[in-house]
């Protein structure tokens, strides 16, 4: 009865994981795998060895975070280089809050909940919080996994591509592949049931380009924190 059990258990277990790969592999994928080729691309223009490059994919896991570090990796500045991913990557604390709730399936705080936390990015945030409530909680962790696996590899696999692939591809072609993340978390603002997260993408996108005319290179570090802070704002006193 025992092994009956635990070979039903293990049969469900493959049919989440299969869920979360499949969903992995549609149109997150294709965002993410299209961005981190131009992301291989412009770290290649930067003088990064690939390794670096795929490191960087594995260890930072944040386009922005990971494109302001390309960008400052020449200037040789280690606490430049730390202060800026950490200040960009800090957007991340709220969406883990956000998130682990809905994925961890345990009262208390584990250690394993960390890998769920770097696992976390925007297109798993918003694809968990759309689809979370259909899952039952005890399969969240393995559906969460699985799907956020499957988006590192092929985020790791565009990186090595874009990288080899660099020489041959026109460099305009490889920047645009770096706002297909943004054009799908667009299309998701735009079906929300309210007009804030459309609101919020607006007042990010400006504020990202206002900042950077007067401050050049500070655009996306500090663009993101004032548009979603005010976005924040604004939220709450329409909620009043």
């Amino acid at each position: 009865m025992k092994k009956v059990f635990v070979a039903t258990k293990t049969r469900r277990h493959y049919a989440v994981i299969w869920n979360g790969v499949r969903n992995a592999l549609g149109v997150p994928g294709i965002a993410v795998f299209s961005s981190m080729l131009g992301f291989g691309a412009l770290a290649e223009s930067n003088g990064l060895n690939l390794l670096i490059a795929v490191l960087v994919t594995l260890g930072v896991w944040a386009l922005p975070g990971q494109i302001v570090l390309i960008d400052l990796y020449p200037s040789g500045s280690l606490t430049a280089l730390f202060f800026a991913v950490l200040f960009v990557n800090a957007r991340f604390f709220p969406l883990a809050l956000a998130t682990l709730p809905l994925v961890k399936g345990a009262e208390h705080f584990r250690v394993l909940h960390l890998l769920y936390a770097h696992l976390l990015s925007v297109i798993s945030w918003s694809h968990m919080t759309t689809c979370a409530q259909n899952i039952e909680q005890s399969k969240r962790p393995v559906y969460f996994v699985s799907f956020t696996i499957t988006v590192l590899t092929l985020a790791v696999i565009a990186t090595i591509i874009g990288y080899l692939v660099a020489g041959k591809v026109p460099y305009h072609f490889n920047s645009a592949l770096l706002i297909i993340p943004t054009i799908y978390l667009l299309l998701l603002a735009a079906n929300a049931s309210t007009l804030l997260p459309v609101v919020a993408v607006l007042i990010g996108g400006g504020a990202v380009v206002a900042i950077d005319l007067s401050l050049p290179g500070w655009g996306l570090v500090l663009g993101g924190f004032v548009g979603g802070t005010l976005a924040f704002l604004l939220g709450l006193r329409l909620e009043r």
